[in-house]
């Protein structure tokens, strides 16, 4: 149990020196029980009474981990950990149980373009929707209780004969920054064309951009349209496969997913692409 105590304490001394505890220490072979534990390390604020004692953290690190009691070799802390997924308004609110150092994770997730449509051709076909962009923010400094501007991400609109509408754009501002995820771009009409392109980022600590919509082919043998691009918090629309009627395009699910673009099998027939998913912001805090 002892050696367990040490090694606890050296390591917590070596995140905040740099080094070892200023002060002398060894292993001892000794496995004789104690009743007694002395520490002379400055800089941790704490009590102890017999095997068991209270160690407090030192300022470098005060606030971002939770301190807990050390019994009989066990430690006993409590994680804080909360989040807050917000799929729509235009105020986020910061938990009350935060501090300045308190460290919040972002994932800003941009709305997922439509699928495109077809128009009375046969054999037309319509690309995928692009999957909206991914922003990852760290921040701390936040104050606790206090309300910052977002805008969560419209789903792109499929529809009948045209290519439908992109996705919108998710933000964070915080001061006079702002964080987006920009919504996935609605497909195109043709015999031979590219899916819509996925949503870019800015300002990110990590920026993903959407995955682009698929797009079609001009063979006749080719009987598939456009499927949608995949968002990393849900799958765009799938692809439609049909030789003779027109079929709708497949809409996405989740969040941030692109449509799937219509098809237009010999027949002919006006078709709509397939809808976009909404974004969203996932909020979590560790403190």
């Amino acid at each position: 149990m002892i050696k367990k105590l040490f090694s606890l304490i050296l390591i917590l001394s070596t995140i905040a020196y740099g080094g070892l505890p200023p002060t002398t220490s060894k292993d001892s072979t000794d496995t004789s029980n104690i009743t007694t534990f002395n520490y002379n390390f400055t800089n941790y604020p704490g009590t102890h009474s017999g095997t068991s004692f209270t160690l407090g953290l030192p300022t470098a690190l005060s606030g971002l981990v939770t301190v807990g009691t050390i019994s009989t070799g066990v430690w006993n802390a409590t994680p804080n950990f909360a989040y807050n997924f917000i799929t729509s308004g235009a105020t986020l609110t910061t938990p009350s149980t935060i501090s300045a150092n308190s460290v919040i994770k972002f994932t800003l997730i941009g709305g997922g373009g439509a699928g495109a449509g077809v128009t009375a051709t046969a054999n037309l076909k319509g690309s995928g929707g692009g999957a909206g962009g991914v922003c990852i923010v760290y921040l701390n400094g936040l104050t606790a209780s206090t309300g910052y501007t977002i805008a969560i991400g419209s789903a792109g609109a499929g529809s009948s004969g045209a290519t439908g509408t992109s996705g919108g754009n998710t933000t964070l501002t915080v001061g006079a920054t702002t964080y987006t995820a920009n919504g996935g771009v609605h497909g195109a009409i043709g015999p031979s064309v590219q899916g819509g392109a996925g949503g870019t980022t800015s300002n990110c600590t990590i920026g993903i951009t959407g995955q682009q919509g698929g797009a079609v082919l001009a063979s006749a043998t080719t009987s598939l349209d456009g499927a949608g691009g995949y968002g990393m918090y849900g799958p765009g629309g799938a692809a439609v496969e049909n030789t003779i009627g027109t079929s709708p395009g497949n809409p996405a699910t989740g969040f941030g997913g692109g449509g799937g673009g219509a098809f237009a099998g010999s027949g002919g027939a006006v078709g709509p692409g397939g809808n976009g998913s909404a974004g969203a912001i996932l909020e979590e805090s560790f403190n």
